[in-house]
């Protein structure tokens, strides 16, 4: 097995410059956006008084154009240089999400109006995160690319520790809708960041393909479905990706109308819960390199499913019930972020450059495309059978995710591709 050089945390950051600037700017939007990650459902919650099934409306929202848009996003990402897609993401979503503060300054805020937003923050989001995930592979060496996906992961856990925190403490000051800006003004930089990778994607793009949109999709597709390893992934993440647009929809409801947990616990509990995926995205790497991508996935699906079966009995245990929720959240937060860093760096390992757009958007529509439905569930069961019933069919729908990768052949993935 061949292993990267010792260094350190920045050993990849010193060596790499453009990696350095990547990761830079990734960091900033990240820390914004784990901002509007705690606001803008309380916008919805508290500022507008929703109820599920409207939560299930803008959850929808926000992922339906993954539904509609992925596979000629891939399409484009493979023909197109990744850079210039990278920033115009980030610099659109600057845009969109200031919609929010300045509606609520002028009294325009509106349930419909969080659904314009989501819907078009969701595109450009979309847009961005296949951008970075098919452009890391370009500008790092395969043998890097688990350092640099946990490098990656390390800052989303980072700026979740002080994200939900200080968002808990701006909602409870500035009101939610304001504090939505802070990942406006994040996104601005974080596109000034990304203007500075000088890495040529030229040649790439001169070897990558020469097709027609409609072949080039169905490359994609056959290519996802026909690789063991590749279709297993797909599938077992799609059912965890319902589980938790399940969850999602009721979560903020049942946290704030069920346990009467106020914002500013909201952003504590986001905070550790950050702080256990940094936990997790250091581990990574020591834990692939021992036991395998494949069984660390299998795992972490494992773990997630636990946290989710035993979130909906909070309620129950008398003073006990904040520090359950923490230590729950914390659980799930560890193993989502081992589970997200694993089977990303599988997947860029086993997929040829010219194809890495259209996989990481097949894929995506898949993953991701279940999301609208799922919510839109979650906000029907929610106002059927309560909140409660609700998380626990989540954690049985994750249950189902872990019981279908640890019968596939994602179990034998080759370990070579993990360095440490």
């Amino acid at each position: 097995m061949r292993r990267a050089p010792e260094g350190g945390l920045f050993r990849l950051a010193r060596s790499n410059s453009d990696f350095a600037k990547l990761w830079g700017g990734v960091t900033i939007s990240d820390l914004g956006s784990s901002v509007t990650n705690l606001a803008l459902p309380l916008v919805a919650v508290i500022t507008l008084q929703v109820g599920a099934k409207e939560m299930g409306f803008l959850n929808a929202a926000m992922h339906l154009p993954v539904l509609l848009f992925a596979l000629l996003a891939g399409v484009w990402i493979d023909r197109a240089k990744r850079k210039p897609i990278l920033v115009a993401s980030a610099f659109g979503q600057g845009l969109v999400i200031s919609l929010v503060p300045a509606a609520a300054l002028v009294g325009w805020l509106s349930i419909e109006l969080l659904y314009i937003v989501a819907f078009t923050s969701g595109t450009l989001a979309m847009m961005y995160v296949l951008a970075s995930t098919s452009f890391l592979p370009s500008i790092v060496k395969r043998e890097d690319l688990v350092e640099g996906n946990a490098r990656l992961q390390l800052s989303t856990s980072t700026t979740n520790v002080a994200g939900p925190g200080a968002a808990g403490y701006l909602v409870d000051i500035l009101g939610a809708p304001l504090a939505i800006l802070v990942d406006s003004v994040s996104y601005f930089l974080s596109g000034l960041f990304l203007l500075r990778i000088r890495f040529d994607e030229s040649d790439n793009i001169r070897t990558r393909m020469d097709q027609r949109v409609i072949a080039a999709i169905k490359e994609g597709i056959s290519t996802l479905f026909s690789h063991p390893i590749l279709r297993a992934m797909t599938i077992g993440t799609a059912l965890a990706s319902a589980a938790g647009a399940v969850q999602h929809t009721v979560w903020t409801l049942f946290l704030v109308r069920t346990l009467d947990i106020t914002p500013i616990w909201l952003g504590i509990i986001g905070s550790v819960a950050g702080g256990a995926s940094i936990i997790g995205a250091l581990s990574a790497v020591p834990l692939a390199k021992r036991m395998g991508a494949g069984w660390l996935m299998i795992i972490a699906l494992l773990l997630e499913g636990i946290a989710m079966g035993v979130l909906p009995f909070a309620g129950h245990f008398g003073w006990m019930k904040l520090p359950a929720v923490i230590a729950i959240q914390a659980v799930f937060s560890l193993a989502l972020t081992l589970f997200s860093i694993s089977q990303i760096s599988l997947r860029q390992a086993v997929t040829p450059d010219r194809l890495l757009g259209r996989i990481n958007a097949t894929r995506r529509l898949v993953v991701f495309g279940i999301i609208p439905i799922a919510a839109l569930s979650g906000g029907y069961l929610g106002e059927t059978f309560g909140w409660e019933a609700t998380l626990l069919i989540s954690a049985a729908v994750m249950m189902v995710a872990f019981t279908y990768l640890i019968l596939s052949s994602v179990r034998v993935s080759p370990e070579a591709i993990v360095t440490e």
